[in-house]
């Protein structure tokens, strides 16, 4: 009787693990390489996205370039007073500008002022000329409908007396602490804020026109530019300053001019 040998089985079922273990080595091997195909892909797509997120967090941008001129030295420059009459032609307003936004919202009566979203694009604490307060600021393209203003409600007229800046005392509205914060609203008409936060209409048919546009890459330049002209000032002390016991009169402005103020709007 034949009998199997040992040694030939032992190659066999080597040869059986070997191919076994062959069969295996490729299976890993295909899995290896599925699963870096798969997360290449994932890679891929997760650069995309965040690709897209950070093309849609970058706004498109305009430049804002603002400031706040009397009506002498935006459209002409300042005359010589009369020694006989004292006309004191305007020069500057000296005040407290605390803050200025602007909003693409439209503000109407009743308003309130949690409900709309305004950027704030200037904040100061000094007391000083609007002519000194020229800014620039980057804004997200849009149309702008309202510009806030919040203020002193004291100020100071600043009229050219024959070469002398002489300071005439003021008010927003009622006399009272010269630094007394009052806010004023521009929109398709004036605004102010009551102390419940809402925008009441100053119902004096101004029509200021505050509205502007900011475009991609570009500049829009916005002059403010009050219309008083001038103002009579009686010296009653008749020591050439602004003194106690001295009074002037309303403040004047041009024939055919009906608003305060104008939003001279330029785009570059």
């Amino acid at each position: 009787m034949l009998k199997a040998k040992p040694n030939a089985t032992l190659r066999k079922q080597d040869g059986e693990y070997s191919g076994k273990r062959l069969t295996t080595s490729r299976n890993l091997k295909n899995n290896h390489l599925q699963k870096a195909l798969l997360f290449g892909a994932l890679l891929t797509a997760l650069s995309f996205l965040a690709a897209c997120n950070k093309d849609e967090d970058k706004k498109a941008e305009g430049n804002l370039t603002l400031k706040m001129r009397v009506w002498n030295n935006y459209e002409t420059p300042a005359v010589k007073g009369s020694n006989a009459r004292f006309i004191l032609p305007f020069v500057d307003v000296i005040g407290y500008k605390y803050e200025m936004k602007v909003t693409t919202d439209v503000i109407q009566e009743g308003t309130r002022e949690q409900e709309v979203n305004w950027i704030t694009i200037y904040t100061s604490d000094e007391l000083k000329g609007d002519s000194e307060r020229d800014f620039q600021f980057q804004l997200p393209a849009g149309e702008y409908k309202a510009f806030s203003l919040l203020q002193s409600r004291g100020f100071f007229w600043v009229g050219d007396y024959n070469g002398t800046n002489i300071q005439i005392p003021a008010w927003n509205g009622s006399t009272g602490v010269f630094e007394d914060r009052i806010c004023n609203v521009f929109a398709n008409e004036l605004f102010v804020l009551n102390t419940s936060g809402v925008y009441e209409s100053v119902n004096n048919g101004e029509q200021i026109g505050a509205a502007f546009r900011i475009e991609e890459g570009k500049t829009t330049s916005v002059i403010i530019r009050t219309n008083f002209t001038s103002i009579e000032w009686s010296d009653n002390d008749e020591n050439g300053i602004w003194s106690e016991g001295d009074s002037a009169g309303e403040p004047i402005v041009p024939e055919g001019i009906t608003t305060m103020a104008d939003f001279i709007v330029t785009y570059y």
